[in-house]
Parts: C-alpha cells; structure tokens; sequence
C-alpha cells in the first residue's frame, strides 16, 4: 500500500509503491518500492549506496558479513555511486526514472532478500556449519540537481528483518546544497566523471 512519507511544495517521496510500469527486475518484485516526484521536469539525482548485512542470531551475533560492496564497519559506511550506466554518475539514465511536463519521478527497489547466511567457523567441516539470519540494509544519499545545482538531499534506508521489509530514516533536506568533497572523490574513485556543475 502506498504511503506518503515526505512533502512539501517541491518534492514529495512514497514508499510501498508498484514499479512495475518503471521495468523489470529478474530478481524481486517490484511492488514494494520507493519514488521521490520532483516538481521539475529536468529534475536529475545522482544517487550514493551503501549496504550493510547483520548477523541476528548465533554465535556471530552483532557481527557484520564481509561481502562484495557491502560496509565492514557501521562507523565508517562505505559508500558507492548507484548508477546502471558506467557512462553516467547520474541515477536517472537508468531508466528507473519517469518525466512529465511538470514533474520528474525517481523510483528504486533495492534488493534486500537475503535472509540466512552460512557462518564459517574454524575447526569446523563445512557440514557442521549452520546459516543464520541476518538483518539486511540498503542506505542511500541523494542529490537532486537542476541545471547543475543541488536543490535537494535525500536519504533514505531499507531494511529486512526476519522477513519483515521497511522503510525508514526518511528525510529531506534543501540545508545542503552542494555534493560534499568526500562524494566528489566517490565518484572518482568508482570510476566516473564528475558532474559538470553551476
């Protein structure tokens, strides 16, 4: 069921949306989305990821996993651009992105469905090992742009936990208007140019 979580005469973010009409996706469903409407039609976002997964239970609980593109440490979140295109920095030319004359419509869906995971314990034969459940999050940090200024910031988290999915930490903010020095050098080093910007 879809819910606002944010507005006001700029912007406006709702969560449990069906994005079925943005694409496909082989992995999830895409009816538990997230769309940020921009009252701007040349609206256009450059998006940052960051991906934790948690133990919940067992004898690792608390313990963060170490897997590809997901943060070793809650105090030192690592952070990437989330771009389909290695051509572009900017979120929209992925096509997860409706315009109209008015308005822009960002929309994601990440995905969150890893439940259990395999815990390696040493001195232990693959057999006695067990898989227990982990808590999943996705964080995102959004910059909306027109003609090369930052008009708005966005964040954004989505977590899973013992089956249970959710939004949350919304905020927006128009106090920011600037992509900060240390996601400049994000866009660096994941390898993309950098926006040209007013």
């Amino acid at each position: 069921m879809p819910k606002v979580v944010f507005r006001d005469d700029y912007i406006k973010i709702t969560t449990g949306e069906n994005l079925s009409t943005f694409g496909t996706s082989y992995s999830q469903t895409l009816n538990d989305g997230i769309t940020i409407e921009v009252k701007n039609p040349k609206a256009r976002m450059i998006q940052f990821k960051s991906r934790t997964a948690e133990f919940t239970d067992g004898p690792a609980t608390g313990t963060l996993l170490d897997l590809p593109e997901h943060t070793s440490s809650l105090d030192a979140p690592e952070w990437h651009v989330d771009a389909a295109k290695k051509t572009s920095v900017y979120y929209d030319e992925g096509g997860a992105c409706k315009r109209t004359t008015t308005a822009t419509t960002f929309a994601d869906q990440p995905d969150i469905s890893r439940d259990a995971e395999l815990l390696f314990e040493q001195d232990k034969s693959l057999e006695q090992m067990k898989s227990y459940r982990v808590k999943n999050e996705f964080r995102a940090l959004c910059f909306i742009l027109v003609d090369g200024k930052v008009t708005r910031f966005v964040q954004w988290y989505r977590q899973k936990e013992n089956g249970h999915s959710e939004y949350t930490n919304v905020v927006a903010t128009d106090k920011i208007n600037a992509i900060p020095l240390d996601f400049l050098q994000i866009i660096d080093k994941d390898g993309y140019s950098r926006p040209i910007l007013a």
